[in-house]
C-alpha cells in the first residue's frame, strides 16, 4: 500500500494529481453551493485540530484515539474528493484500529503537507467559485 501513496504524493508534488475535483464536489453537494462553503469552512477549521490531536495520539501511542481521529478528518475531506490525503487518513485509521502504530510517525511530514495542499486549494477553489457564481 505504501508505494501507491508514494507514487500518488510524488505525482502530486509534479502537478499531475488533482488535489480537489471540483465536479465531484458539486455533484456530491448537489450543486449545492452555499453548503459547500459552509462544509468547506468546518473543513478548513477542522484540519488544524485534527492534525493535532493526530500528532498527540501519535505521541503518546494511543492508538485508539489515533483511529478515531484519523476517521473523523477523512470523514471530513473524502467530501472534497482529495485522493492522497484521504488514502494517508486511511492508513492512519487502519494502524489505530489495529493498535500497531509502527511507522506512523513517517506520516506526519506527508500528512502535514497535504493537509496544506488540500487547504491551499480548497481556499483558492472556494475564492474562484464564490467570485464566479456572484458574476453568474
Amino acid at each position: 500500500m505504501r508505494p501507491a501513496v508514494t507514487e500518488l504524493a510524488e505525482a502530486g508534488e509534479k502537478g499531475s494529481v488533482l488535489i480537489l475535483d471540483s465536479q465531484a464536489i458539486l455533484a456530491g453537494f448537489a450543486g449545492e453551493w452555499t453548503l459547500i462553503k459552509e462544509v468547506a469552512e468546518l473543513a478548513l477549521a477542522d484540519c488544524p485540530k485534527r492534525l493535532e490531536e493526530i500528532e498527540k495520539a501519535i505521541a503518546n501511542g494511543e492508538a485508539k484515539a489515533l483511529q478515531q481521529r484519523a476517521h473523523q478528518l477523512r470523514g471530513t475531506v473524502c467530501l472534497f474528493h482529495t485522493a492522497i490525503l484521504t488514502e494517508v487518513l486511511k492508513r492512519l485509521e487502519t494502524s489505530g484500529r489495529e493498535g500497531d502504530l509502527r511507522g506512523v510517525e513517517e506520516e506526519l511530514p506527508l500528512l502535514k503537507t497535504e493537509i496544506e495542499r488540500f487547504s491551499k486549494a480548497l481556499r483558492a477553489w472556494i475564492t474562484t467559485s464564490s467570485t464566479q457564481e456572484r458574476t453568474a
